[in-house]
């Protein structure tokens, strides 16, 4: 490269015509491009960084809520079965208290039906032994909370099976025929001018 022209009254810069600077400040060839891959690399390993962090943050902050979310799903959950469980048993104790209740008064219509007759024959006996039944179990129905009694019924089942499972049958019909007459009473009615 051949060193400028010179003209009397020009000013021109002071630069060698071998050097690798640039009129602007840069740097010809590697140093400026590698000072700014390396700016770059910095900042992509700054931006990299902050970016982990907020990550870091944000999934723990999304853990707490999410234990805290379990938490208050589980209290909720304990709660409403707790609740849940209060009611069925106050209306269990309820159910026992009128089937005691009805028991006692059946077992002294069954009472009054066998001091009512002069008869001693079977049906006189039959009555009486069914009212001193009905009643003796409707009062220890009254004397007893829902849970014993099923704790009863389970010892029952377990001790007699298949006097069970006939007990269990025999009420099941009953219970069945008593519904239906009920449900069909309150039809008559409903319809009775």
């Amino acid at each position: 490269m051949q060193p400028p022209a010179v003209h009397p009254g020009t000013a021109y810069p002071q630069q060698s015509p071998y050097s690798t600077a640039q009129p602007g400040g840069g740097a010809q060839g590697g140093d400026g491009a590698q000072g700014t891959a390396q700016t770059a690399k910095d900042e992509g390993r700054r931006v990299a960084g902050e970016a982990q962090e907020s990550a870091k943050r944000v999934a723990g902050e999304v853990k707490d809520e999410g234990r805290k979310v379990a938490g208050e799903a589980k209290r909720q959950a304990r709660q409403v079965y707790e609740q849940a469980r209060t009611e069925v048993s106050q209306q269990a104790a309820t159910q026992q208290g009128r089937l005691a209740d009805g028991l006692v008064e059946m077992g002294s219509d069954f009472d009054e039906m066998s001091n009512a007759t002069d008869s001693s024959g079977l049906a006189a006996t039959l009555v009486s032994e069914a009212a001193a039944r009905t009643g003796d179990f409707g009062r220890w129905l009254q004397n007893r909370e829902p849970d014993d009694v099923l704790q009863e019924v389970k010892r029952f089942a377990r001790r007699r099976p298949v006097t069970f499972v006939a007990v269990a049958a025999v009420a099941g019909i009953v219970a069945g025929r008593l519904t239906r007459g009920l449900v069909d009473d309150a039809k008559d009615e409903g319809t009775t001018p």
